[in-house]
C-alpha cells in the first residue's frame, strides 16, 4: 500500500542551477585571470594607478562572489544573492569607472603592440587597441547588468520551489 506524506524537499531549479555552474565557471576564469596578470598590476602602477586600483578593487570582489557561490550553492539564503548581487553592482560600477581610466592603457599597449609588429601601421593599432579595450570594457558591464538581473529572477524561482510543499509518495513495505 502506498500513502503519500507531504515535505518540502530542498532541491535545484534548473534555471537556477544552470545559473550556479556558469558563474562558478566564471568566477573561476576570472580567478586565474587575476592570478596571472598580477605582474601586470604592478607594471601599470606606476603609469595608471587608477587602472591598476581599479582592477584590484575587482580582483577583491571576485573572492566575495566566490563566498557568495558558495552561500547560494550550499542555499544560505539571502546572504549569498545579496553577497553576489552586491559583487555585480560593484563590478558594474568598477566597469563604468575604469572606462574613464583606459586612456593609459591604451597608449602602453599601443606601444607594446607596435615594438613586436613594426611593420604595421601606428595609427592602425592605436585605433584598433583602442577600440577593442572600450569595447570589451563596455560589453563587460553589460554582461554584468545582465547577470545580476538573471541571478535575481534564478534566485526567485529557488526561493517559490523551495517554499513548496511536494507530495512524496511512500511506500509502507518499505517502512515494516
Amino acid at each position: 500500500m502506498t500513502n503519500t506524506s507531504t515535505t518540502t524537499q530542498k532541491r535545484y531549479v534548473t534555471f537556477y542551477l544552470v545559473m550556479l555552474i556558469l558563474t562558478s565557471i566564471s568566477v573561476l576564469f576570472t580567478a586565474i585571470g587575476f592570478f596571472i596578470s598580477i605582474p601586470d598590476f604592478f607594471r601599470t602602477m606606476s603609469f595608471a594607478p587608477g587602472y591598476t586600483i581599479s582592477q584590484i578593487i575587482a580582483a577583491v570582489v571576485t573572492v566575495i562572489a566566490i563566498a557568495a557561490l558558495i552561500f547560494l550553492w550550499l542555499k544560505r539564503n539571502p546572504l549569498g544573492i545579496m553577497l553576489l548581487l552586491a559583487a555585480y553592482v560593484v563590478l558594474t560600477l568598477v566597469g563604468i569607472a575604469t572606462l574613464f581610466l583606459l586612456g593609459p592603457i591604451v597608449q602602453d599597449t599601443t606601444a607594446l603592440t607596435v615594438k613586436d609588429t613594426p611593420d604595421l601601421p601606428t595609427d592602425s593599432i592605436a585605433s584598433i587597441t583602442s577600440f577593442m579595450l572600450y569595447a570589451l570594457n563596455s560589453l563587460a558591464v553589460i554582461v554584468n547588468v545582465v547577470m545580476a538581473t538573471l541571478w535575481w529572477f534564478a534566485y526567485q524561482s529557488q526561493r517559490r520551489a523551495d517554499s513548496e510543499e511536494v507530495v512524496m509518495p511512500v511506500n509502507d513495505s518499505a517502512i515494516r
